[in-house]
């Protein structure tokens, strides 16, 4: 149960990418799909996380545990 790999370039956002990867993943747990099908699969931004965020240091570091309150408190 996972989504495509993201690109991060440059940017050190990695703690965006795996926030937005676990809960990906865990969506797609709790629906129970897989990333083969594309019209129930989630993809969520990371982008949106690093630029909406502002707990964390956007590409200069983060905390996935601190992202991870941001989604799920902010976004939802």
């Amino acid at each position: 149960y996972t989504t495509i790999v993201k690109n991060q370039g440059f940017c050190g956002c990695c703690w965006a990418v795996s926030t937005t990867a676990a809960i990906e993943s865990a969506l797609m747990i709790t629906n129970k799909t897989n990333r083969v099908d594309a019209k129930t699969t989630n993809n969520l931004s990371f982008q949106q996380m690093i630029s909406c965020d502002e707990r964390n240091l956007a590409c200069e570091g983060g905390n996935i545990v601190s992202g991870c309150i941001v989604c799920l408190v902010d976004f939802c």
